[in-house]
C-alpha cells in the first residue's frame, strides 16, 4: 500500500488528501475509519513506526501530534523530505509527573522538516473564518463531526476521566444545562 501525501491528524477530513489515523483498540478504529480515514492504525495491537513505514513507504507529510510520546517518537521516524510536525497536545504525557521529549528529534534536521505548536486561543482572531470554512467542510460532506456528550455538571470529571482512558468517541462535550436554558449571547 502506497499512500501519495499521507497525513497522521486526529481529526479525519477529507480536504486533506490521504489520512492515516491512529486510534487504540478494535471499536476505536472502526470508528475513525467510519470518519473517512484511508487507513488506520491500531498503537494497542500494532508497531506503529512499522505500520506508518508500510503505509506511507515515502514518509509522512503532515503529522498532527495531539499525543506525543512514542507515537510522536514513531512519526519523527518516518517523516518525508520538507515535513511538516503541528504539535497540538500531549495526552500521553499530561498525568505523569515528568513529561518527556523525543529522543529522535534530530529526524527533523535530516529531513529539511519543521515541527512547530499549536495552541488554538493563539489565534482567536481567526475564529470566525475558520468557523465559515469548518462549516462548509461539514456541510459539504468534507468533515464528519461526533460528539460524546456527558449529560450533567456534576458528571464533568466521569466525562474528563473518560477522554484521558481513550473511552470516548468523537469530540468530548459536557452539557451542563438544556438548550432553553442557554443564555443568549447576542444580548
Amino acid at each position: 500500500m502506497n499512500v501519495a501525501s499521507p497525513i497522521i491528524w486526529g481529526i479525519v477530513t477529507r480536504a486533506a488528501g490521504s489520512v492515516i489515523g491512529i486510534a487504540g483498540g478494535e471499536d476505536k478504529c472502526a470508528f475513525v475509519k467510519s470518519l473517512g480515514a484511508d487507513y488506520v492504525i491500531d498503537y494497542k495491537n500494532n508497531d506503529v513506526a512499522a505500520k506508518i513505514k508500510e503505509l506511507a513507504p515515502c514518509g509522512l507529510d503532515i503529522y498532527f501530534d495531539n499525543v506525543g510520546g512514542d507515537i510522536l517518537g514513531a512519526a519523527l521516524d518516518n517523516l518525508a523530505m520538507n515535513s511538516r510536525v503541528v504539535l497540538c497536545g500531549s495526552i500521553s504525557e499530561y498525568m505523569r509527573d515528568k513529561p518527556f521529549g523525543p529522543t529522535n528529534y534530530t529526524n527533523l534536521r535530516a529531513t529539511n522538516s519543521s515541527m512547530n505548536g499549536f495552541f488554538v486561543y493563539n489565534h482567536a482572531e481567526d475564529f470566525a473564518d475558520a468557523e465559515a470554512e469548518l462549516a462548509n467542510w461539514i456541510s459539504q460532506g468534507k468533515l464528519k463531526i461526533r460528539e460524546d456528550i456527558t449529560e450533567g455538571f456534576e458528571n464533568m470529571p466521569k466525562g474528563l476521566a473518560k477522554l484521558y482512558a481513550g473511552a470516548n468517541k468523537g469530540v468530548a462535550l459536557c452539557r451542563v444545562r438544556e438548550d432553553s436554558q442557554m443564555i443568549n449571547r447576542d444580548n
